[in-house]
């Protein structure tokens, strides 16, 4: 393309419009190979005839009915003919020659385009045209191209096997009829794959299927095994968040440079007075939603610091979302969440009102307070006298930055600076600010909020470039407290150690004038008023509560910090106290009116001490998601931990967990070696079983299974065994029931209390749940009657046979596709 743009601007003399027209215009379809889609599967999505066209049948139909006197139709021609003919229809239209009787769907897709009968040319190459049967159309050789590139539905061998079986014949096994892909000896496509011969038209040789579709799947699956390699590592280790950056830096660096040269400075420098153009005021009417992006790195800590209420609020806000996810309708959401920043412990009853003990525990944090702590007043009057004490204490060259006023002309645009400053109040940006290297300073506007730098964040002058009384200094550089704020600045500098942005002079218009001001967006900050320090979290600061005069000031004020040591209170007078902290009448009856968003939680500490707690949970992959259960309050609870889907080898080593010990049975163990269906599942991806135990439990392991992924032990104090089990999709249900069948009945002969639970791949809410019923036949109940995944599905069972009383309530979790579930059984 750059080649082509140059020798039109340099070798013909045209304008550069009419080279770009030019370039834009060529055809560049021709040099690229076609991608080609097949719809596979048991009922895969399909294009209906248009509208108006289904009507002109319609109308046809009607019409001939009335001729002949009758309403008999073939109803299959009619559902047919509702739908556009797609590659699949094609392929098995493809004409009765030799070279299309071994063709599998797959290369007729890549080697055949699709062509209309208004396409034809007027004289036909019959050795690459060919007319289909059934009014299909014609195909024709690719020729000029390479053959196409096909793109499929790629379904899991391990998930469903059936799916998989019947996608890969369906591509790469020649048929011309469904009924061919499994004949009614086989019950599966697995089974036909594996076992099945076929015939083909001219040849009484048979073949065998498997032969053929590995032979053809060569041909397109290039890479089949490495991808599912690294599809293992994706899921075993934690995807790199920023994993281009190491495989092109040089690239990612000039991706950053481009971003940078992109962006408009906020300087301005002549007016456009295009309306159009210009950016939307401030002040326009509605809300500005500020949208936080953050790495998987730094959203995963903050969830595993959950505390119990806050975890508890995300699970029922996710629980909604799942529910739309999954289709249905719940009732609308209205969540508002608001509170301290830091400790609150008096204020939450501050409604009503102070007692002796919250006004003793105030009283601790009165006394000497630090210069350099945040100082919270409750008047701007109050704020500007510590600032400008503070400034003339702590720093030694202080500057006056005036600010710069432009009169803008009307008819050009043209700023011209005025000699008197614009006396309007209703300014963001300020007259004159004191500043000085060293000097504590807040931002009071959005500069890029996308890089942190908005309107309150605070941090401190490390550097006034190139300042002199009569104009603006070029740049003043901050460090700011948050070292995330201004990462992407366009001016950034390592000045002693410390990351600075550079701020350069903002622009604001002035209001009811035609006037412009330039102007650093700072202020100082060794003090803030009450109203600016909303939503801000320190770890010390300074109240002064004497002339609070508002609901709720000081609620805001003495709420700021991480901890009570943190908080220092100005003197005040004991029976003031009363009257600077309350509460706006309407708020406590309005929240006295509310319905509670979470209910209350029993205290069921008693109860657990007359019973054992079991926390199981399909984890998909106990290395990368150790740390999740270390930092879940219901796992570090639970006697027992029964894990499944651990996705670890023989050689994984349990992690170690404070008070625990634990067994764990990859799937490379669970099978044996001298029976072939076996064997296969033993060399299958992911699977695996693991229990923890606290040190204190009694637990004795029993080796009770064979062809099972299940561990299974025994409580023997109670009596009570437990065993946890998983069954992948491509284990024959027959087999299973089989092996099932022996581990019940010798846990029957050593108990009559059982306990089984785990991942059993089917979905009870579906009904004919073959395992389900198998375990009824043997006395079992099944505890579960909720969905345990995102999707809806309820595929993790809890069957309990002698253990009456056993309560089941599913925990939520965000680390995994399943629902963790907690089960406690009593003791007697």
């Amino acid at each position: 393309m750059k080649k082509v743009g140059t020798s039109y601007l340099h070798h013909r003399e045209i304008s550069a419009q009419e080279a770009v027209f030019r370039v834009t215009g060529l055809r560049l379809r021709e040099c690229s190979r076609k991608v080609e889609f097949i719809p596979v599967g048991e009922n895969p999505c399909r294009m209906s005839i248009p509208l108006k066209d289904l009507e002109k049948q319609q109308n046809c139909k009607s019409s001939k009915r009335k001729r002949h006197n009758s309403d008999s139709e073939d109803e299959d021609e009619d559902e047919n003919s509702t739908w556009m003919n797609n590659i699949v229809d094609r392929y098995k239209g493809r004409p009765h020659i030799d070279i299309f009787i071994k063709l599998c769907l797959a290369r007729f897709t890549s080697e055949y385009s699709v062509i209309l009968e208004s396409q034809l040319p007027q004289k036909i190459n019959k050795d690459t045209t060919f007319k289909l049967d059934g009014s299909l159309g014609y195909i024709r050789k690719r020729t000029r191209t390479s053959p196409a590139v096909i793109k499929y539905p790629r379904f899991s061998q391990e998930n469903s096997p059936e799916k998989y079986y019947q996608s890969i014949l369906q591509l790469y096994l020649p048929y011309r009829y469904d009924e061919q892909l499994k004949p009614l000896l086989f019950q599966t496509y697995e089974n036909f794959f594996t076992c099945g011969r076929v015939k083909f038209q001219g040849d009484n040789t048979l073949n065998s299927v498997k032969e053929i579709v590995i032979k053809n799947m060569s041909d397109f699956v290039k890479n089949g095994h490495d991808l599912e390699e690294a599809e293992k590592q994706f899921h075993e280790k934690d995807p790199k968040e920023d994993a281009w950056c190491e495989l092109c830096p040089e690239a990612e660096v000039n991706r950053r440079e481009c971003i940078d040269e992109g962006k408009v400075s906020s300087v301005i420098e002549e007016d456009l007075s295009i309306p159009d153009l210009n950016e939307k005021s401030s002040s326009s009417v509605g809300t500005n939603l500020l949208s936080v992006s953050l790495t998987k790195n730094e959203i995963i800590p903050r969830l595993r610091s959950l505390n119990v209420k806050q975890r508890r609020i995300l699970y029922k806000v996710r629980d909604w979302c799942i529910q739309k996810a999954n289709g249905k309708t719940p009732e609308p959401l209205h969540l508002f969440i608001t509170g301290g920043a830091g400790t609150d412990c008096v204020l939450s009853r501050k409604m009503k009102g102070l007692s002796s003990s919250d006004k003793e525990t105030l009283q601790h944090c009165f006394g000497d307070s630090p210069d350099e702590a945040l100082h919270i007043y409750s008047t701007n009057a109050e704020v500007d006298t510590f600032n400008k004490e503070m400034i003339m204490k702590q720093c030694t060259e202080s500057k006056l930055i005036e600010a710069q006023d432009f009169q803008k002309d009307k008819t050009s645009g043209k700023l011209t600076l005025k000699k008197v400053h614009c006396l309007k109040s209703d300014v963001c940006l300020p007259i004159s600010i004191l500043l000085a290297e060293g000097a504590r300073v807040m931002l009071i506007k959005n500069e890029d909020t996308a890089d942190g730098l908005v309107n309150g964040v605070m941090g401190t002058v490390i550097s006034i470039k190139d300042f002199s009384p009569n104009s603006l200094p070029s740049t003043i550089y901050v460090h700011f407290d948050n070292e995330r704020v201004g990462r992407n600045a366009k001016v950034q500098k390592l000045i002693s150690g410390k990351h600075c942005v550079g701020l350069k002079p903002s622009s604001e218009d002035i209001p009811l004038s035609n006037c412009v001001r330039k102007q650093f967006p700072l202020k100082l900050a060794w003090a803030c008023t009450i109203h600016k320090v909303q939503g801000l979290t320190v770890e010390e600061c300074v109240v002064d509560l004497n002339k609070c005069f508002t609901y709720g000031q000081a609620y805001v004020a003495l709420s700021r910090v991480t901890s009570k040591s943190g908080l220092h209170i100005e003197s005040i007078e004991a029976e003031k106290i009363d009257k600077k902290i309350f509460c706006d009448p309407d708020i406590v009856k309005g929240v006295s009116e509310m319905t509670r968003f979470l209910p209350e939680i029993e205290n069921t500490a008693e109860e657990h001490t007359q019973s054992f707690q079991i926390m199981y949970h399909n984890i998909q992959g106990l290395q990368t998601h150790a740390e999740d259960i270390k930092q879940n309050p219901d796992f570090r609870s639970a006697d027992y931990i029964c894990l499944t889907e651990t996705w670890a080898n023989q050689e994984f080593t349990c992690f170690e967990m404070v008070g625990y010990d634990g067994f764990h049975l990859p799937r490379s163990l669970a099978f044996q070696e001298d029976d072939s269906y076996y064997s296969s599942l033993k060399e299958m991806q992911h699977g695996g079983v693991c229990v923890f135990h606290k040190l204190s439990s009694e637990t004795e392991l029993c080796n009770l299974t064979s062809n099972l992924e299940c561990i299974v032990f025994k409580i023997p104090s109670r009596n009570v065994f437990v065993a946890t089990v998983y069954r992948t999709q491509r284990y024959n249900l027959g087999k299973f029931l089989e092996n099932m069948e022996t581990l019940i009945c010798k846990l029957e002969d050593l108990s009559e209390r059982v306990v089984v639970i785990g991942d059993f791949n089917q979905d009870i809410l579906k009904g004919s749940c073959t395992v389900l019923s198998f375990m009824l036949s043997k006395g079992f109940r099944q505890l579960v009657s909720s969905p345990t995944t995102e999707g809806g599905t309820l595929i993790d069972h809890v069957y309990v046979k002698g253990c009456h009383d056993t309560q089941v309530t599913i925990i939520p979790t965000y680390y995994s596709y399943h629902e963790a579930l907690k089960i406690v059984v009593p003791y007697d």
